[in-house]
């Protein structure tokens, strides 16, 4: 994700999960809350960065019956944004305000489009570079 390989963990995970269905069994709407901590390294320095991601974030499918599309939106959250990702990034980004990201599922890869960046961010790879 930055210009130097990086690892994430996650030691502690304790996220619930709602979800709403349409009439047909298919979600439609998500709310996701709780405990979450990541850790980032950047693996040539060794450097580590912890962060609290725990908070609430929603999830909506804009395409009935497809699970293999979303978005996840929400404040205190983190993605990692790929080279094939929209915009093209090589950025570990951590919002403290407003970040909406449409996530796709395909060939057994996940690509990701950043939609909105509001508000204060972090970016790890800058807080990591050597």
């Amino acid at each position: 994700m930055c210009a130097f390989p990086t690892h994430a963990e996650f030691p502690v995970v304790d996220m619930v999960q709602k979800t709403w269905t349409n009439d047909a069994g298919d979600p439609v709407y998500a709310v996701i809350s709780g405990p979450l901590i990541m850790d980032v390294t950047n693996k040539d320095t060794g450097k580590t960065v912890r962060r609290d991601l725990s908070g609430t974030g929603t999830l909506s499918y804009p395409e009935p019956g497809r699970t293999d599309t979303y978005v996840l939106s929400g404040g205190d959250w983190g993605v990692g944004l790929h080279t094939s990702d929209r915009p093209a990034h090589n950025k570990w980004l951590v919002s403290r305000g407003f970040m909406s990201v449409r996530l796709t599922k395909s060939g057994g890869e996940t690509h990701r489009e950043l939609l909105t960046l509001q508000g204060r961010y972090e970016n790890l790879c800058e807080t990591l570079k050597p």
